[in-house]
């Protein structure tokens, strides 16, 4: 190839990449264009934006307090161009009217300003999870199904998986490597689930070879469903057999004990007077 050949295959490179900044740049513009009207649209109405109107309660179960607030930042940042206004005021009032029951009474307690940041601090001071990463990552060799559902079971290693995460997210020593570390801790909780099952379920599950903890749960419920199938059919079956079987003859019962005697009537079955037959 010539040095011309090159150049110019250089030359059309760079035109396609300039070509792709740009495009991306006008659909940036025209996202902003679109939010801006958007939010213009609210104002004007004097409405409440939809991801506020949507947001659930909070009341102060720790599970749902990273999940709570990560949606309340989104929604704070979302917004931070307004926050100087006076409808915005009324807002972060709706925000607040979210959190109810223990969680309001520890706002009002505190008398937690109206304020996002004051709120937040508050609400993790008294509802996050004490426990610190080393002692939820303590609990995982223990996990065990025992007389549990496969779906109770999968619920609480799920919700322990959850708890290792945000820990893990919050820590600054894991910055930059959050992703990394919590795909590490995932796959522990998972394997910890697949050996947590009961006989059979757990080698069928490890068999099947599930990348994910939502996909051991799945395997692991579809072997049971299998099994239970097979289970009401042998049940079944067994009710067909017995019932086709014919019924023994009441004038032929023989006598407990006494392979020699038999009843000869039912109307002779009485507790003080029947009459046998011998053979």
């Amino acid at each position: 190839m010539s040095l011309d050949n090159i150049h110019e295959e250089l030359r059309i490179a760079e035109e396609q990449l300039r070509q792709r900044q740009q495009a991306q740049q006008v659909e940036m513009e025209q996202m902003e264009l679109r939010r801006a009207q958007y939010i213009n649209q609210i104002i004007s109405a004097n409405k409440v934006p939809d991801n506020i109107k949507l947001l659930p309660e909070f009341d102060g179960d720790s599970k749902k307090l990273k999940e709570w607030i990560d949606q309340v930042d989104d929604i704070v940042e979302g917004f931070r161009a307004f926050h100087q206004e006076p409808f915005w005021r009324d807002w972060l009032r709706k925000i607040r009217n979210k959190i109810i029951g223990k969680a309001s009474d520890a706002l009002n307690q505190n008398n937690t300003a109206n304020n996002w940041d004051d709120i937040r601090e508050t609400l993790r001071e008294y509802f996050q999870d004490p426990r610190d990463l080393s002692t939820l990552c303590q609990g995982i060799p223990y996990l065990k199904q025992g007389y549990r559902s496969v779906l109770d079971f999968y619920k609480e290693v799920s919700e322990l998986t959850a708890q290792i995460n945000q820990k893990i997210s919050a820590e600054p020593r894991y910055e930059g490597h959050t992703n990394a570390v919590t795909h590490f801790a995932s796959q522990l909780t998972k394997n910890a689930f697949i050996d947590g099952l009961n006989y059979p379920y757990s080698a069928l599950t490890r068999n099947a070879n599930p990348a994910t903890l939502v996909a051991a749960f799945r395997a692991a419920e579809t072997q049971f469903m299998a099994d239970a199938r097979i289970r009401s059919k042998n049940t079944l079956a067994k009710k067909f057999s017995d019932s086709s079987k014919p019924a023994q003859s009441y004038n032929s019962y023989r006598l407990p004990g006494n392979s020699g005697i038999r009843y000869s009537d039912k109307s002779n079955f009485t507790s003080n007077n029947f009459t046998p037959n011998f053979k």
